[in-house]
C-alpha cells in the first residue's frame, strides 16, 4: 500500500516535529470538515484515512462536531460532542485545546450573546480538559479570569 502524505513527511521529521505536524494537520482538517458541513462538499472519514492515514482520520473524528440528525438541536449535538472529548485520546484533546485557545482569542469580536455562550461552553467542557496539561491549564486560567465578566452575564 502506498504511504499517505503524512507518513511520507513523518519519515524525515524528528518525533517532536512529526507530533506537531500531526496536530496541525488534524486541526486544519477538522476546521475544513466543520466548514464543509455548511457547504455541499465533505470529506468522509474513509477519505481522510485513505489520504492522511487512519490516525489522522480518527483524531479529526474526535474534534469535529457532527451534523445534527433529523429533529436534533444543533447546540445539543455540539455540547454532546464537547462532553465526549473527556474520553478522547490525548492527542485529540491537545488539538482541541489548541484550536479553542486560538478561537477564544477573538471572543470579544462576537455578539454579546455569542460571547456568553462560547465562554460558558469553554468553561464547562474545555477548561476541565486543560487540567491535565500544565501549560494549557495556566493559559485557560488566565483566559477565564480575563473574561470573568461573561460568567456574570450567563
Amino acid at each position: 500500500m502506498k504511504p499517505t502524505i503524512v507518513e511520507e513527511l513523518e519519515r524525515d521529521m524528528s518525533p517532536e516535529v512529526a507530533a506537531a505536524f500531526t496536530h496541525l494537520a488534524v486541526e486544519y482538517l477538522a476546521d475544513t470538515r466543520d466548514a464543509s458541513q455548511r457547504v455541499t462538499t465533505r470529506h468522509t472519514p474513509a477519505e481522510l484515512a485513505e489520504r492522511f492515514g487512519p490516525r489522522i482520520a480518527e483524531l479529526v473524528g474526535w474534534v469535529t462536531i457532527p451534523d445534527p440528525g433529523p429533529g436534533q438541536n444543533p447546540q445539543s449535538v455540539k455540547e454532546a460532542s464537547l462532553r465526549g472529548l473527556s474520553a478522547a485520546p490525548r492527542d485529540a484533546v491537545l488539538v482541541k485545546l489548541a484550536d479553542r485557545a486560538s478561537n477564544v482569542q477573538t471572543l470579544r469580536n462576537l455578539s454579546d450573546e455569542r460571547q456568553r455562550t462560547y465562554y460558558a461552553q469553554t468553561v464547562a467542557y474545555i477548561v476541565p480538559l486543560a487540567a491535565a496539561n500544565p501549560w494549557f491549564a495556566s493559559w485557560y486560567k488566565d483566559w477565564q479570569s480575563a473574561h470573568a465578566d461573561l460568567a456574570d452575564a450567563c
